[in-house]
């Protein structure tokens, strides 16, 4: 973690951007610094909760922001990551938290090897099996804004588009501060597919709504959580699942696009 954090650093640095300090970047370097440290010197029972949680996140986030180095306008898209909070423990809303779910998307896509890059709008744009795919990325942050959220998402992309998907975050959805606890592995996947599958039933008539007449015949759902698994090799789990959710009554050529697709990248 302490190698991705002064990678981070070095990025940061070639680019020419300043990462503010007591940034919620800053903050998760920090932390991870702080925790290799302690760990070296026999001392990491002292580190505190929050700089363990928070060298975690930096795990996570650190694999999501480098997948920037090869990109244009890299230094525009590192800036936002330094503006507002990345405690992902909390609820609060902030520029940088809305960029990362896009980042970590796209470094799924770009790990399962289909061609993607960031573009305004919608937020990625994936090519695959000669389509191009337009991927809206957007986090929930209250139930009572889904509604809201899906229309915004489905009007950037119907447009232009052959094919839409809708990226959804729950993660805020939540409780603030809150690990999800479970016995196994299997365990904790199961749990975190189940706040997605609970989540769209919740709302498949605004799926249905905002789906249904445009192009964006799909949508992801994705939760990520810190997890303790109890009987795991590693107890504190950085855990994402996804679910997806098509457009019933697809034809068989669309059908077989967003099957390929998702299979490829969820595999």
């Amino acid at each position: 973690m302490k190698e991705k954090a002064e990678q981070l650093e070095l990025l940061y640095k070639e680019v020419g951007v300043v990462i503010p300090d007591g940034s919620g970047l800053a903050l998760l370097i920090e932390s991870a610094k702080q925790l290799s440290d302690s760990w070296l010197i026999n001392g990491a029972e002292s580190v505190s909760d929050t700089v363990l949680f928070r060298a975690a996140h930096l795990n996570r986030v650190s694999d999501a922001i480098l997948t920037l180095r090869s990109d244009t306008d890299t230094a525009f898209h590192l800036e936002k990551l330094t503006e507002g909070s990345l405690d992902l423990l909390e609820r609060d809303q902030s520029v940088a938290k809305n960029f990362l779910w896009e980042l970590e998307l796209l470094h799924v896509l770009r790990v399962h090897d289909v061609e993607a890059e960031l573009r305004e709008p919608p937020d990625i744009v994936a090519n695959f099996e000669g389509s191009s795919i337009g991927i809206a990325c957007k986090k929930v942050y209250s139930e009572k804004n889904v509604e809201k959220v899906l229309s915004k998402g489905v009007s950037q992309i119907e447009q232009e588009y052959e094919f839409g998907i809708l990226a959804v975050n729950i993660d805020d959805l939540v409780p603030a501060g809150s690990l999800l606890k479970a016995k196994t592995q299997q365990d904790m996947a199961e749990n975190i597919s189940a706040l997605n599958l609970q989540f769209l039933r919740k709302h498949e008539r605004h799926f249905r709504k905002y789906l249904e007449t445009g192009r964006v015949l799909s949508a992801l759902v994705s939760t990520s959580v810190l997890a303790d698994v109890q009987n795991g090799d590693v107890r504190l789990n950085n855990a994402r699942q996804s679910s997806v959710w098509m457009i019933p009554g697809l034809s068989e050529d669309k059908a077989a696009v967003f099957n390929n697709f998702y299979t490829k990248i969820m595999q």
